[in-house]
């Protein structure tokens, strides 16, 4: 069997070396790339250091538009004074109907920065993964339109948190409950 592994990388080996074989260009996996992903179309998997931009539909579905790397202090609220006086930048920066999500943070804090640019107000559920454990519930709260929301866990390195139960609402009241009903399906590390 080990023998049939060599021949056939040496085959490859020199089928490419005399142009024989096709150029294939590689292209890494978006998974292998980032650690933030979607399990299914409801359930948004955060990861520490990474701003993922998503839609969100009428039915709670999301889809990803862009994931990036980010410094993780990106995720807590500006520091008071930090913005000059003739700063004309939007306070948000998530795209028009999106919605960008920005875990980090230090040994401190876990921090969660959430950028609502959709048009309505949106509510939902947040768990904190523990390594071969269950999810642990967290409050989070609604998230206006066109502006940012911050969540702070103190004394918590956060790695991932699991996001799901998305739910937009025509409204201008802030709710933080816990989340309700079972945790959903992910994998924990």
């Amino acid at each position: 069997m080990q023998g049939r592994s060599v021949r056939r990388l040496t085959a490859i080996v020199l089928a490419t070396a005399l142009g024989l074989a096709p150029v294939v260009a590689a292209r890494p996996a978006r998974a292998a790339e980032f650690g933030s992903h979607l399990q299914g179309d409801t359930v948004l998997v955060l990861a520490a250091g990474e701003r993922v931009t998503v839609r969100l539909a009428p039915d709670g579905k999301l889809a990803i538009a862009n994931i990036q790397a980010a410094n993780p202090q990106d995720a807590g609220p500006p520091k008071p004074g930090s913005r000059p006086k003739n700063d004309t930048a939007p306070f948000i920066e998530a795209p028009a109907g999106t919605l960008a999500f920005t875990l980090g943070g230090d040994d401190q804090a876990g921090l969660l920065k959430v950028e609502n640019g959709g048009a309505l107000a949106f509510d939902y559920q947040a768990w904190i993964p523990h390594p071969g454990g269950p999810l642990e519930p967290t409050s989070v709260c609604t998230v206006l339109p066109l502006l940012a929301g911050y969540e702070q866990w103190p004394k918590r390195h956060l790695s991932r948190l699991v996001l799901d139960r998305f739910t937009p609402r025509a409204t201008n009241s802030v709710d933080c409950p816990q989340p309700s009903g079972p945790p959903p399906a992910v994998p924990t590390p």
